[in-house]
């Protein structure tokens, strides 16, 4: 996908927000292509190899997790355009942001995983080096895209997309009081607040 293909019809309103994503997720798949296997492939990245199983594998987690990052996010940025996945705008955005809380933390605990085993090693390896610096760029690029997030929060298509879906439960709860129960209605009631984190008026 480039920043000329058209955007679906019924995202067309937030077309300009939704294009910010495009560059961000081609980045991200300059990094899976190029960065990350050109890292790995270098000669001193070899030299893992022969260390202990404790000592290598936070090295290898680090290629593992960035790699992995790089890949689902050139995906997950313009999965937008899938409409079977994402009937609604609001059903996109609040899936990203769930998304994306999964791996500042993660790499995080990467880079200091592999940052204390090149200190216990005394190893310095170029390869090494530039996966800490490209995963260190993978964190602040998903950390930026929390202002995307905000941004897309505030828009009149997410807006209409979480009033209707307001609407939608408000209706569901009324049929559930009507049907079922009065205890059994309100455990129902509970519960799927709880899965789908919605407060029941």
């Amino acid at each position: 996908m480039d920043e000329e293909t058209p955007i679906r019809h019924d995202f067309a309103s937030e077309a300009a927000l939704l294009r910010r994503l495009i560059p961000i997720a081609h980045q991200f798949r300059e990094w899976n292509m190029d960065d990350w296997p050109h890292l790995k492939n270098n000669e001193d990245f070899r030299r893992i190899f022969s260390l202990p199983p404790g000592q290598k594998r936070p090295l290898e987690h680090l290629y593992a997790l960035g790699r992995d990052t790089a890949v689902d996010l050139s995906h997950q940025l313009i999965a937008f355009m899938d409409v079977g996945k994402y009937p609604t705008f609001k059903g996109y955005v609040d899936n990203l942001e769930d998304y994306l809380k999964y791996y500042p933390a993660k790499l995080e605990s990467a880079i200091e995983g592999a940052t204390a085993t090149l200190a216990a090693t005394g190893l310095q390896l170029y390869s090494i080096d530039g996966m800490l610096t490209l995963a260190r760029r993978e964190n602040d690029h998903i950390e930026a895209l929390s202002a995307w997030i905000r941004l897309a929060k505030k828009s009149a298509l997410y807006l209409e997309g979480a009033s209707r879906a307001r609407v939608l439960w408000h209706d569901a709860v009324g049929l559930v009081k009507q049907h079922v129960p009065a205890g059994a209605a309100a455990v129902a009631i509970a519960v799927a607040s709880a899965v789908l984190g919605k407060v029941c008026l």
